[in-house]
């Protein structure tokens, strides 16, 4: 504590001049926390999007998952899924499973048509019901057998509303050919743009009997915790392979790889926020600490004089450089936050990249984007400080006093 007496004395003998530097130091570490707050929010809502739409872990036959299907042949029958739920069910960190079944067809409404993929999914699962999406109507009931819900875009290029009834059209799994007349129950806002235009959800029940099949095209694994999933992953193909199941599982990583560019983005946007924020912070430092220890020669020279070594004036000066930092920081932390709060009270919405639907723009804070411009503004201050404390710690005694 008594080597910090002198240090932190000097840092307010100019109080406008240790104000300057820790304004900007201040500014440049709110800047860095808000942006640093906003990218983890981002790269989080993402992942917990795109997991919530694919299911955190998908079992499947491998040339689903390469896309080099024959007919109906990568279906799961009834048997298989039911050994496959086996090793799922009871596990310790699974929310729950359920089964999902795709086709292409064509839906017409008076002239208008277009190809649509129709998703069978078994209604009110805990897993992937859509029921969040849904913007008008109703969703799925298996009361309603004959429901369909489309997609905004869909709907409007179909030009159909809740109520209507389109045509769907579709092969079979013997690969006849086939038509159907289903009413739209409900109109929704997919997270996907490709999804909305293209997408159509009925009941897994009115899949299987359209195609006429029992199977299912995939099973879909729902986690408490999404960090699990690779690890349960692994697992879950060790089993399957041991119980000579030819399936694969696939993460949600996997089924995502837009997820791996999107982090790479956010990841480069803030280390380039962080490396101009540095750069400001180190420059400012190295100026105004350059001045202030340069008026100060002649004292070097006294406290010299008076047995003080270059070591000891070297560290004096570094540290005080280390204090405006740390003012700097902590000011900034405190502006940070403040904007932080400003901003989650606006309301301001944005779309993520391929979204449809506008989102509350929002920043959180946890103990790595607090602590990382905090240790940035020491490091960044620390380093500016370099320099000018070793110039003046080089002086000698005769040449400091000569500037008396």
């Amino acid at each position: 504590m008594n080597r910090l007496k002198v240090p932190l004395r000097n840092v307010f003998r100019n109080k406008r001049r240790t104000g300057f530097s820790v304004v900007i130091i201040a500014l440049g570490v709110a800047i860095l926390l808000a942006t640093l707050a906003f990218t983890d929010e981002a790269i989080t809502s993402t992942k917990s999007s795109l997991a919530s739409d694919s299911g955190a872990v998908q079992i499947a036959a491998p040339e689903l998952f390469t896309q080099k299907t024959e007919g109906f042949n990568y279906l799961i029958g009834p048997e298989e899924q039911e050994e496959i739920f086996s090793l799922i069910e009871g596990r310790e960190g699974i929310r729950g499973g359920t089964s999902r079944l795709e086709f292409g067809g064509l839906a017409r409404n008076e002239g208008n048509e277009t190809t649509v993929v129709a998703r069978g999914i078994v209604p009110g699962n805990c897993v992937q019901d859509y029921k969040c999406i849904l913007q008008e109507g109703s969703p799925l009931n298996k009361e309603k057998e004959d429901g369909i819900v489309l997609g905004r875009s869909l709907a409007d290029e179909l030009q159909v509303d809740v109520g209507d009834r389109i045509d769907l059209s579709y092969n079979t799994i013997d690969g006849s050919f086939s038509t159907a007349t289903v009413e739209v129950t409900g109109v929704a806002n997919f997270s996907n743009a490709m999804f909305e235009s293209r997408f159509a959800l009925i009941t897994l029940e009115l899949a299987q009997n359209f195609i006429d099949t029992e199977g299912v095209d995939r099973i879909i694994v729902r986690l408490e915790d999404i960090e699990d999933t690779d690890k349960f992953t692994d697992i879950l193909q060790e089993e399957i392979t041991r119980a000579d199941l030819s399936y694969e599982t696939r993460s949600w990583k996997t089924l995502n790889p837009v997820f791996s560019s999107l982090s790479t983005f956010w990841n480069a946007f803030s280390s380039f926020t962080y490396l101009a924020v540095f750069t400001l912070v180190f420059f400012s430092t190295l100026e105004v600490l350059t001045m202030a220890f340069l008026e100060r020669t002649s004292e070097v020279g006294t406290i010299k004089a008076i047995g003080m070594t270059r070591w000891e004036v070297f560290r004096d000066f570094l540290v005080e450089g280390s204090l405006v930092g740390i003012l700097g920081g902590l000011l900034g932390l405190g502006l940070g936050a403040l904007i932080g709060l400003v901003i989650n009270s606006s309301g301001i919405t944005w779309k993520p990249p391929g979204a449809t639907i506008p989102e509350t723009l929002t920043v959180r804070f946890n103990f790595t984007t607090v602590l990382f411009p905090f240790i940035a503004a020491i490091i960044s201050t620390t380093f500016g400080s370099l320099i000018p404390a070793w110039k003046n710690s080089k002086i000698s005694i005769v040449e400091a006093l000569r500037d008396r």
